[in-house]
């Protein structure tokens, strides 16, 4: 990251579709608020990277009638309405997170915070780390403004990862799978203090709804450095923490980024259960599914996975003809070949696993259904059958052609006859 001389204002302007924050900042204003845009987007247009669609706007002064006051001034929608004194609000194209400014404490470890109204600099010392915590002022007369109470710019200069109090994880330890997360996306280093305080804290992520994990986790899977994140966790046990049954294979993860590259959203976050799961046995798969609770092509990757590296270990495939491996993974989530395949790679069932998906999942014979009732074979159950038969033997390389295909139709029929 390199800064030099910047502004603000002249990044917002060049990266941000600014026309709509001035409505907004004119809006508060009339309003009688002060708005300022916080959090990772100025913290992203200060390193330069891409900015999230939907922008953190800090409002100062404000009650929960000014979130409609605002939305009407400049023809939005507010969306979306939360118990924290937030809403989401769409105007024409894009999206806004509209916050009251607060204060927050937390009762207990892993608690819901009780929040109250703040001043923005309350509302900046509650956030997660110092370079989450800047702001920048939407008001016409101060507009670009920066407001770094907690050092964050400095912070980003220096490469360092810092909370801004020290029981910053202890009151929510889902900030640890963040500090991995920010760690790597930035390549920051935690500062010592905030380094001491995290190892001293993971214990408090069994204070975390598994739900909430599970959401943590999943965003984990979705960074461009998930291998580096995740290697992080391992290394301050808090992978463990989460279950004794995630295991982090370096390797594995090394490949996740590239192999997944073009997958979906839930695709991605599937293929990581899987890479997951292949560590684990199937009964543990059972058990981290039934406690985070993943979606449905999640959850199955995650078992498919396990099972497919137990039979694996077990030998079942050595030696197996393609069709006989290709009958028994087509049976298994696709995603979860995948991530045993990312898990084996190098060795000769990871080539096969490859070759499976790359070759013979999508393979399907030349004659349609039609096709073989045209050439003599009576409607009914035996069409699907020599269709699979079909298949396999293109597999195995028995049949390469539409050719040796209707001849071995006609083959079955006449020795049927």
């Amino acid at each position: 990251m390199k800064f030099g001389n910047f502004s603000i204002a002249r990044q917002m302007e060049s990266r941000i579709e600014t026309d709509t924050l001035h409505a907004v900042g004119r809006a508060a204003k009339e309003t009688g608020v002060k708005p300022y845009l916080v959090g990772g987007s100025v913290r992203d247009l200060i390193v330069g990277a891409p900015t999230y669609p939907d922008l953190d706007i800090t409002l100062v002064g404000a009650t929960s009638e000014t979130f409609d006051d605002i939305a009407r001034r400049v023809s939005g929608e507010i969306t979306k309405r939360s118990q924290f004194g937030t809403v989401a609000m769409k105007v024409g194209g894009y999206g806004f997170d509209l916050i009251i400014a607060r204060a927050e404490s937390y009762p207990m470890p892993g608690s819901l915070p009780v929040v109250r109204p703040g001043t923005l600099a309350e509302d900046l010392a509650r956030r997660d780390f110092s370079v989450n915590a800047m702001a920048v002022s939407l008001a016409e007369a101060t507009w670009g403004k920066l407001h770094d109470p907690q050092g964050g710019l400095a912070d980003l200069r220096a490469r360092t990862l810092r909370i801004p109090y020290p029981d910053s994880f202890r009151d929510d330890a889902t900030r640890i799978l963040r500090a991995a997360r920010y760690a790597s996306r930035l390549s920051l280093t935690l500062s010592p203090e905030t380094e001491d305080h995290l190892l001293g804290s993971v214990g408090f992520i069994s204070t975390i709804s598994p739900a909430r994990m599970r959401d943590e986790l999943e965003r984990v899977f979705l960074e461009s450095q998930a291998g580096a994140a995740l290697g992080l966790l391992q290394e301050w046990g808090a992978l463990s923490a989460i279950s004794p049954a995630l295991e982090y294979e370096a390797e594995a993860w090394s490949l996740y980024s590239e192999r997944t590259d073009g997958l979906s959203r839930q695709g991605r976050i599937a293929v990581g259960y899987a890479i997951l799961g292949a560590g684990m046995s199937v009964p543990e798969s059972t058990g981290v599914a039934a406690r985070l609770k993943p979606g449905a092509r999640a959850r199955r990757a995650l078992r498919d996975a396990a099972g497919l590296i137990a039979r694996i270990d077990g030998g079942e495939f050595e030696g197996a003809a393609n069709s006989a491996v290709a009958e028994a993974l087509d049976a298994l989530s696709e995603l979860s070949v995948m991530g045993c395949a990312i898990v084996r790679a190098g060795s000769p069932i990871g080539g096969r696993l490859d070759e499976y998906l790359r070759v013979h999942r999508p393979l399907r014979t030349m004659l349609t259904g039609d096709d073989i009732i045209a050439l003599g074979v009576p409607q009914g159950p035996e069409v699907g059958r020599i269709q699979r038969w079909l298949r396999a033997a293109r597999q195995d390389g028995l049949i390469e052609s539409r050719v040796e295909e209707e001849a071995f139709v006609l083959g079955r029929l006449k020795a049927s006859q």
